[in-house]
């Protein structure tokens, strides 16, 4: 019981308890319009998503069959005997000219042309061929991964944003048991019927002592357990009192009496007592048609199961359509999936191994019907290892869609760890939010290759990496030497280190990984720096320093102050003058900087009639990585142009340089 998250029936627990056989209204446990925005800014759809699991791996080619193309012709050498036929009696129902339906599924068909299903072709990535693997995998929601702690259908719970607080029935597990994909939501209530839940053996002059009896008994003691024993005493009440057999579909609508008729029967007859119900799953199992899958291609075991989820599914969608203003089935978005196809070719006792590649279906009023995904073909080498339809549609694209479109929960990094590859097929009505991935392993950050100097410090600056839970700093004092963790951050929000004792005109280099539960990111990119006496740092801060590209010179004479015969050209200096002076703004010399209005600015005269020289003045905070900086003319003096770079604002240490280089004509 996730009594953090939602405590069930508090302030109503007593007056639902004392209702004794009063009518329950819509009021009370009423979930809002679809795509209505609340109060609090948020939004509620009130969706209601079922999930019908097909277990057993259903052979997805003989459900929904090429009827044209190459494929056709490839599908039936592959399946001599099973293959669905395109003409007569037994033909495939058509769908949209490549593809056609399993004859027996009629009543689905109808579905489908009225626009209310959608078909997805080639669907995968349930990581195995083996059904416990497979089934697991796909309903933990982590391909590959067995040790998720909870399944995606209990995570898409634990995330929705618009999910009330008091709500008696959120989750419906019908049938015999929860499935793996409701794993850790202590909040289900399995059932089968609506009198199984309650106290239906006891005689009925009894029950009511039995009730108060059993409730006494959750009325002291630990909260959980309390909470769990009301929560279920109270849905036992309702349940049995409103939900029983008498239950009477609507608009004509007959469940098949058989398991699958029944649990849907049911699943339909809690939405309409709208106790909050927001997710219900059903099983079919019986799909693992290794031999005889079928005596004909419309009779046999396959083809009767086929006919039996298209007229429970076709009886459940009747029940729940209504008029456009009270219409259940708007908000009800059923999910039929399985955890592998078969092979693409018949084996010899008439049936089919377990394969990868298989067909989804979306049903409801908001679905946009059709024939949707990327069929690859079924040639050897478009086959996935030469056997089977190679999948070209993540399921998890498919669910990931129904919950952000109709659900309005775009948490697919909680639901789904580690799949980012959201891209909707377009399968059902609703808003496009933005998908939250995480908290998957985080990205690199990146650290500024600015580093900030002191007397005998260095500070290093990253920035903040989304679903980071800490960041480690590694340092190196050689080029080609070892990484040494120096820092290790749990905070987040860290994002500076300042690396402090360093050595006078020491080199030291950077770099940073974020990490959190998922593991570390890669690392970073380097950044390195000098590290300076104060001395040097006044010295280069307020002078400046002057190099060129000595190699694009070909009189490369330099005097004392580190003046090349083609920097003193382009500056029109004496080379031969061991003392040359700053710049004055009026005459050659060495340029000057300044700090002005707490901005670092550069100066120097350009002569005129030099333009084969290029100028250029670079800026850094660490004498190892540095940028370029645009020049302005602030004055002209007879033939020599006053250039002026400025630092960005606050860029301190700040340390120029001009690069003066002759350009080939």
């Amino acid at each position: 019981m996730h009594t953090t998250r939602r405590r069930f029936i508090q302030g109503c627990c007593s007056a639902i308890a004392a209702m004794s056989g009063s009518r329950i209204t819509g009021t009370m446990f009423d979930q809002g319009s679809p795509l209505v925005n609340q109060a609090d800014g948020s939004t509620s759809t009130g969706e209601i998503l079922v999930v019908l699991y097909l277990r057993g791996g259903m052979d997805g080619l003989n459900f929904i069959p090429p009827v044209a193309g190459d494929s056709r012709g490839f599908y039936e050498s592959f399946r001599p005997t099973l293959k669905i036929p395109t003409t007569g009696e037994n033909a495939a129902l058509p769908l949209n000219g490549e593809f056609g339906m399993h004859p027996r599924a009629t009543a689905l068909h109808e579905i489908f042309q009225n626009g209310n299903l959608a078909i997805v072709n080639a669907v995968g990535n349930a990581g195995s061929r083996s059904h416990f693997d497979a089934q697991t995998y796909m309903e933990l929601g982590t391909p590959f991964v067995k040790t998720t702690k909870s399944g995606w259908l209990t995570r898409t719970l634990g995330t929705q944003p618009d999910l009330p607080p008091d709500v008696l029935l959120p989750v419906l597990a019908a049938g015999s048991s929860a499935p793996t994909s409701l794993f850790g939501e202590q909040s289900t209530l399995n059932m089968s019927n609506g009198s199984s839940i309650g106290f239906s053996n006891a005689h009925w002059d009894m029950r009511d002592d039995i009730r108060k009896a059993v409730r006494d008994l959750y009325s002291d003691g630990f909260s959980l357990v309390k909470d769990a024993g009301l929560q279920a005493l109270n849905a036992a009440d309702i349940i049995e009192t409103f939900g029983s057999e008498s239950y009477n579909p609507a608009n004509g609508a007959e469940y098949p009496n058989n398991g699958l008729g029944r649990d849907l029967r049911t699943i339909a007859s809690m939405i309409k007592l709208d106790l909050g119900l927001r997710v219900a799953t059903v099983d079919y199992g019986g799909w693992d048609t290794h031999d005889t899958q079928d005596y004909a291609p419309n009779n046999g075991n396959f083809s009767n199961k086929i006919g039996t989820i298209s007229d429970s599914l076709a009886a459940f969608y009747k029940d729940l359509d209504g008029s456009e203003a009270n219409s259940l089935s708007k908000r009800t978005t059923v999910l039929v999936m399985s955890e592998f196809g078969r092979r693409v070719r018949e084996n010899a006792d008439r049936g089919t191994d377990h394969g990868s590649g298989n067909v989804f279906l979306v049903m409801g009023g908001s679905v946009k019907g059709g024939v949707h995904g990327t069929f690859p073909g079924l040639q050897n080498d478009q086959l996935f290892m030469q056997t089977d339809l190679k999948p070209t549609t993540d399921y998890r694209t498919i669910l990931s869609e129904v919950i952000i479109r109709r659900m309005a929960n775009p948490n697919i990094g909680n639901i789904f760890p580690g799949f980012d590859e959201y891209q909707p097929l377009d399968l059902v009505e609703g808003i496009d939010l933005t998908p939250q991935y995480g908290p998957g392993q985080p990205e690199a950050p990146v650290v500024s290759e600015l580093l900030t100097l002191g007397d005998n410090t260095i500070q290093v600056t990253w920035n903040e990496v989304d679903f980071a839970k800490g960041y480690r700093v590694e340092m190196r004092t050689d080029e080609a030497g070892d990484w040494e963790i120096v820092q290790i951050y749990g905070d987040e929000s860290q994002t500076t280190y300042l690396a402090s004792d360093l050595v006078a005109g020491g080199y030291y280099e950077f770099r940073v990984h974020a990490f959190n539960d998922a593991g570390n990111s890669e690392r970073s990119n380097a950044s390195a720096a000098f590290n300076r006496s104060a001395l040097e740092n006044w010295r280069f801060t307020h002078y400046g320093r002057i190099d060129n590209a000595g190699d694009a010179a070909d009189d490369l004479d330099i005097n004392d102050n580190g003046v090349t015969n083609l920097l003193a050209f382009a500056l029109n200096l004496d080379p031969l003058d061991n003392h040359v002076r700053k710049t004055d703004g009026l005459t050659p010399g060495m340029p000057d900087s300044r700090m002005e209005d707490g901005i670092a600015k550069y100066r120097f005269l350009k002569p005129g009639g030099r333009d084969n020289i290029d100028y250029k003045v670079e800026i850094s905070t660490n004498l190892v990585n540095w940028i370029t900086v645009p020049l302005s003319t602030v004055a002209t003096t007879g033939i020599y142009e006053e250039m002026e770079a400025s630092a960005p604002q606050n860029f301190n240490p700040c340390f120029f340089r001009l690069i003066v280089d002759r350009i080939d004509t």
